[in-house]
């Protein structure tokens, strides 16, 4: 009766033990799976903030070339209001500009031959 007894408690204790290594194996593989699932997670996260940089890098460029582009307009535009005043200008008055440009011209050559 004792040996009876001391099998079916080596019994009960294997069948735990057995319990315990499954159990054991299933946590494992499902923390090896939940760490699979984080990691494509993780990548699919990285794709998705590099592609938002690049769509918000894209964006300033363009905010910024077109401000480049407005202010280019704006200066050619400047410019040739300018020379067509200056043409105006001389059509209107051509004694008076050939003063200006004779006096510009004194002023830079005593400014150049000073050192």
């Amino acid at each position: 009766m004792a040996s009876q007894a001391a099998d079916n408690a080596r019994k009960k204790v294997e069948d735990i033990s057995d319990k315990a290594v499954k159990h054991a194996r299933d946590a494992t593989n499902d923390l090896a799976d939940d760490f699979s699932a984080l990691k494509a997670q993780l990548e699919d996260l990285t794709r998705s903030v590099a592609r938002m940089s690049a769509e918000r890098v894209d964006g300033a460029a363009r905010q910024i070339a077109s401000t480049a582009n407005a202010g280019y307009e704006r200066a050619a535009d400047t410019v040739v209001d300018a020379y067509s005043e200056a043409e105006r200008f001389t059509a209107e008055k051509p004694a008076v500009a050939l003063g200006m440009a004779a006096g510009l011209g004194l002023l830079a050559g005593m400014l150049l031959t000073r050192r």
